[in-house]
């Protein structure tokens, strides 16, 4: 017969249950971080043969740590599982296309892809979207994108890129390491298959996931993508840009980099403080015409900053490194959100969908 377990015995078991999960979730914690470190460290050294000079060196590695970002912030939305493909597309036109979406073409059926190809992907896509926009077809005043996605009978998801209208394309003379993340990774990291053709009238390509990182959609899978497709252009921007901007951030080395951003950008004055009751007072002594506000101020949240900014109507935006989905993003007035890692696109593209009176931006 079994003796049960008196209420102490199994409160110190259900104590040595929960620190064994928390230690394994901690372990688990570490070991990704760990690996995305590593990551954005090997694309850091590898950027740098790609690059001519410092500013081109910075776009590149920004692009490619902003198109990680992305593609994290998906995964994690969905407690680290499988996410839509088109909201790795949605991100990146949203990046490379602005007001010109209808360039760009996408059909098929909507997919989950899992976590661990779900980032190969993104970068292979970022470098396509990339290069599209540099040199082949999105840099073209009339060019084309037509992406096709279907699925193989054995399930393998077969993505069909095809660039139209662009610059006469001839097989380049230097292989870079954005070559090599899209005509490798996909085929290295998931065994499956990347084929990249040169043809004179505009770049195609055909990469093969294997089904075995694919999932499928719970809806309609050809509802984000129809939706995706005849999604309506931004409004113009307004062009102009604040006066005096504050930047609300406890992290120094982000804030400095902002500060720095901001005046590349125009911006005549910058003040900048690490938590609300500076940002409180930086307010009282000069109303800005703008505002950057971090979510997180270490202790606490920047919510009575973001209270008092809606009060005096001034316009600002939240930064985070949580996503739109938060609760204080959520209940705020603000109409854009910067995610996390944000750089000088982010930036100049936030302040523009906001209503600041100040210079022409340069």
């Amino acid at each position: 017969m079994n003796t049960p377990f008196t209420p102490e015995q199994l409160t110190a078991c259900d104590r040595g249950k929960a620190q064994e999960q928390q230690e394994l979730l901690i372990s688990e914690l570490n070991h990704r971080v760990c690996n995305i470190l590593n990551l954005i460290r090997s694309l850091v050294e590898q950027s740098r043969h790609d690059a001519v000079d410092i500013a081109t060196f910075t776009e590149l590695i920004g692009g490619r740590i902003g198109a990680l970002a992305w593609a994290h912030g998906n995964i994690t939305e969905k407690n680290w599982g499988p996410a839509p493909l088109s909201k790795m597309f949605e991100d990146e036109t949203k990046a490379y296309l602005n007001q010109e979406r209808g360039r760009f073409k996408l059909t098929g059926r909507d997919v989950l892809v899992t976590p661990n190809a779900y980032t190969v992907v993104a970068l292979v896509i970022h470098e396509m979207m990339t290069n599209s926009a540099k040199y082949g077809s999105l840099s073209e005043r009339h060019g084309t994108l037509d992406i096709d996605l279907s699925t193989a009978e054995n399930g393998d998801l077969q993505i069909a890129w095809r660039e139209r209208g662009g610059p006469v394309v001839a097989q380049p003379t230097r292989r870079g390491f954005g070559s090599s993340i899209i005509e490798r990774s996909i085929p290295f990291e998931l065994k499956g298959s990347a084929d990249v053709r040169y043809e004179p009238a505009g770049l195609e390509a055909d990469f093969t996931v294997p089904s075995r990182f694919i999932g499928s959609m719970s809806k309609d899978p050809a509802f984000e993508f129809e939706r995706l497709a005849k999604m309506k252009p931004h409004s113009e921007p307004i062009g102009i840009l604040p006066d005096h901007v504050l930047v609300v951030e406890d992290s120094m080395i982000i804030a400095m980099n902002t500060t720095e951003t901001l005046k590349e950008l125009g911006v005549a004055s910058v003040d900048t403080t690490g938590d609300v009751a500076g940002a409180l007072a930086a307010i009282r002594e000069r109303k800005p015409d703008f505002a950057i506000v971090d979510i997180n101020l270490g202790i606490e949240t920047s919510a009575p900053v973001s209270e008092e900014l809606a009060r005096l109507g001034v316009p600002f935006v939240l930064a985070t490194g949580y996503g739109e989905t938060s609760a204080q993003v959520i209940n705020s007035p603000a109409a854009t959100v910067l995610c996390k890692p944000y750089g000088k696109a982010e930036i100049k593209s936030a302040i523009l969908s906001e209503k600041s009176s100040a210079a022409p931006i340069n």
